[in-house]
């Protein structure tokens, strides 16, 4: 008995689906991350330690994230944080982790970062991260293509040509977003952010170069009539 033949239209709503779902963290990230940069409020604080924590990662490489204990006051209660970042993201390279840990001593005289909605949560550096957004850009790659499966198979190329313009023009307003949100909220257009961006428009530029081989190509009844 033959199997059945794979529905792309099925498939790609489906693979869709799931990049929705991490481009759904990203956008939580995104947010959240901004509204604190944009509220957290400056309380005087005081550094007990700092060092570079490291531990195994799921591929068996180390991981190092940097950690600085500081003691705050909010409203008379006393307050420690560990984060000296409003994000604090873990790689493979110590380095960025040493850079960080060694702007505090022990004993140091600090500002604090709190959240007003949450005075557990403190930071020191108002340093706004690109992480959030690489699960953005990311996911917006598979997402693409999940959309190209969906809408694009078995189409005619005039078809094609129609839906790709309308997905170049998501493709670049997300980018656009992206830029504005991370601008907005305070980030610095490092190396990294740049060449992020840099490859989400080239990627773009394919999508273009794409449809204008659907648009330049005939349709199946023109060619009947050849």
């Amino acid at each position: 008995m033959a199997g059945r033949k794979a529905n792309p239209v099925l498939f790609g709503y489906v693979f869709t689906g799931f990049a929705c779902l991490f481009l759904a963290v990203g956008i939580w990230l995104a947010w959240g991350q901004a509204r604190l940069m944009r509220t957290a409020v400056a309380v005087p604080a005081v550094i007990d330690g700092a060092h570079v924590d490291s531990h195994l990662g799921s591929k068996g490489a180390t991981i190092y994230k940097p950690v600085v204990d500081f003691t705050y006051r909010v409203d008379g209660t006393v307050h420690t944080g560990h984060d000296p970042l409003p994000m604090v993201v873990s790689t493979s390279s110590s380095a960025p982790a040493e850079l960080v840990v060694a702007q505090f001593k022990a004993g140091q005289e600090v500002s604090a970062w709190v959240d007003p909605a949450n005075p557990d949560k403190a930071f020191l550096l108002r340093e706004t991260s690109f992480f959030p957004y690489v699960f953005i850009i990311f996911p917006m790659i598979h997402a693409t293509l999940g959309i190209c499966f969906a809408l694009l198979a078995k189409q005619e190329p005039p078809v094609i040509a129609d839906r790709l313009w309308k997905i170049i023009l998501v493709w670049y307003g997300i980018g656009l977003l992206v830029i504005g949100h991370y601008s907005a909220a305070g980030g610095e257009w490092t190396v990294l952010p740049v060449l992020a961006m840099a490859i989400y428009a080239a990627l773009g530029s394919v999508l273009i170069f794409v449809r204008r081989k659907y648009a330049a190509a005939p349709a199946a009844d023109e060619l009947a009539q050849r």
